[in-house]
């Protein structure tokens, strides 16, 4: 069970861009953090419910190989199986991957190819 946080909407926002590896001071200049989901199971939902809580975060691209999973994606985005297309997506700045421990390895290579910035979920 996830504990409530205590920090503001511009400290999780920060935290969130930090974990990412991407600069608060540069993001907040530039908009909101476009984030692309890879898992859309058990893992990636719980990070999307908080994700979604952040006004400074948007996801814009979510992948997953199993289909079975897709209900769960953002509206407004249409999941794919094939990460890399998800990786291709305009305006993509980080990836948070969320996907079995034997895939996280693959994706975040792939995402680090992509020329994104990562976050492997543990």
């Amino acid at each position: 069970m996830d504990q409530p946080s205590k920090l503001s909407g511009a400290g999780r926002a920060a935290l969130a861009a930090a974990a990412l590896g991407v600069g608060y001071a540069a993001r907040a200049q530039a908009g909101p953090l476009n984030v692309a989901l890879l898992g859309l199971g058990v893992r990636g939902q719980r990070r999307l419910a908080q994700l979604s809580r952040l006004a400074e975060v948007r996801v814009v691209a979510a992948a997953d190989p199993d289909e079975a999973t897709w209900g769960g994606a953002p509206a407004g985005v249409t999941p794919v199986a094939d990460p890399r297309v998800a990786l291709a997506a305009d305006g993509v700045d980080a990836v948070l991957v969320c996907l079995p421990t034997h895939w996280t390895a693959l994706a975040g290579v792939l995402a680090l190819r992509a020329g994104r910035h990562v976050f492997l979920e543990p």
